[in-house]
């Protein structure tokens, strides 16, 4: 097995092959006081054009984190980046002026939010939203953005859009507002997405209505997608590759047939294995017990061990690095071997 290496290789900005979006040794610890809570240790993640990346785990994982940090949105204080870099189309973004990086988020790089009613500003109109950003980054007339607005809400599905343009976030149902949040997001055809979260709280069919309007806008745009999601059937209906991350790290990278199909590591299997399988007998299905541990209180050894079926001293004594354990797949588990080969 080929160790990957926590500090990276330098950039290569000259290469062609490289990614849209590439995160590199990223860590993030949120600083009150004489506390000191290390949300993100470490993250390494990569998005190519055109393609759909899941992070996928449970709450409190380091998922939004990572992607508040790669929109630099987070609130230093109390967040503070202590190390890594963020690259999006050859320039790093933790190094890049404040106000180069504010005309790069939503033009280049767009974020959807899980909670709309929170994200959309509640006394502006759902249309004057959408004019705005259009008329922040371009040279355009308040007609001529209200026209686009119009049209973006129509293509996201929003009946009788003409007139619900002139409507106030409150006035939409959970779903419609997610579609208006969307339309924001995709209003300067940004080369990624990153959608946090986008059906939570939403029901089944409405989730399947919103899973369908970012695959036919990523097919359309040619756009890529960083979906960040707690639900395995988001990831596999969705994604092309998952990184599965678990106490601020990535555990496991790979593609989605790979990972969902054969995990790797401790903790995707037991997530695979509390997710219902219609081909499957009905029984109780198990859960992971114990709960994640504190960002409080430093970890010594593997931070699942306590919950893991294939923990061994081994694991208690260090941290496994995340490896490479076949072409193209990573996992960081001292039981990668027992853990693939276990049905």
């Amino acid at each position: 097995m080929v160790t990957v290496t926590s500090t990276p290789a330098p950039y290569d900005k000259s290469a062609t092959t490289q990614p849209l979006l590439q995160v590199r040794d990223l860590s993030v610890d949120f600083v009150t006081g004489k506390t000191r809570a290390s949300a993100l240790r470490g993250v390494n993640l990569s998005v190519a054009a055109g393609e759909t990346l899941a992070v996928m785990g449970e709450s409190g994982s380091g998922k939004s984190v990572t992607a508040q940090a790669i929109m630099g949105i987070l609130d230093t204080p109390p967040a503070r980046i202590t190390s890594g870099q963020v690259w999006f189309q050859g320039q790093d973004l933790l190094t890049m002026p404040e106000e180069q990086r504010r005309r790069l988020r939503g033009a280049e790089i767009a974020i959807a939010f899980q909670d709309s009613l929170s994200a959309l500003n509640p006394v502006m109109k759902v249309g004057d939203q959408i004019v705005e950003a259009l008329r922040t980054h371009l040279d355009i007339s308040r007609r001529d953005a209200r026209t686009r607005a119009r049209e973006l809400l129509e293509r996201v599905a929003i009946p009788a859009a003409a007139q619900r343009i002139d409507e106030y976030p409150h006035q939409f149902s959970g779903g419609m507002r997610q579609r208006c949040m969307i339309a924001l997001a995709l209003a300067l055809s940004p080369s990624l997405l990153i959608a946090d979260e986008p059906t939570t709280a939403l029901d089944v069919t409405v989730q399947a209505d919103i899973l369908r309007l970012l695959r036919e806008m990523k097919e359309e745009t040619g756009m890529s997608m960083l979906l960040i999601t707690h639900d395995v059937g988001v990831v596999a209906e969705t994604a092309d590759r998952v990184a599965v991350m678990y106490h601020g790290r990535v555990v496991e990278h790979g593609s989605v047939v790979d990972v969902l199909t054969r995990p790797a590591h401790a903790y995707t299997r037991a997530l695979l294995s509390s997710v219902p399988r219609l081909d499957a007998p009905a029984h109780r299905l198990p859960a992971i017990p114990g709960t994640p541990p504190s960002l409080l209180t430093p970890i010594t050894g593997c931070p699942f061990r306590p919950r893991c079926g294939f923990a061994s001293p081994e694991c208690a004594v260090s941290e496994p690095d995340l490896v490479e354990v076949m072409p193209d797949r990573q996992a960081a588990c001292h039981h990668t071997q027992e853990v693939i080969e276990d049905d």
